[in-house]
């Protein structure tokens, strides 16, 4: 997937790379803020016809709506990892897990 940044936290994403349709995707990243770049590339996958769209990230800061927005994703399972202190994760916001890094 390609993604822009016209503004500070503004992210665009362009197109996907690749062929999706009848997949399962993956998604990788550094860090899950808002979480509104993360649910605008999984819903762009699912548009391009993926089956299904799983995510991981390293450090999950979880600030603003983040949660809301992860629940209302079309995601089958979020996974971060502990590096650095989070809120709790909501029962609303089941398909999140954190992984413990020590």
């Amino acid at each position: 997937m390609t993604k822009e940044r016209p503004a500070q936290q503004v992210a665009e994403i362009g197109y996907v790379i690749g062929e999706v349709a009848g997949k399962t995707a993956v998604i990788i990243d550094d860090i899950i803020d808002t979480a509104g770049t993360l649910c605008a590339a999984a819903q762009t996958l699912i548009e391009h016809g993926a089956a299904k769209v799983f995510a991981a990230a390293t450090h999950g800061v979880f600030s603003g709506p983040a949660y809301e927005n992860l629940a209302q994703g079309p995601f089958e399972r979020i996974v971060v990892t502990d590096t650095i202190p989070a809120p709790p994760v909501p029962p609303t916001t089941s398909t999140c897990c954190r992984v413990p890094t020590s």
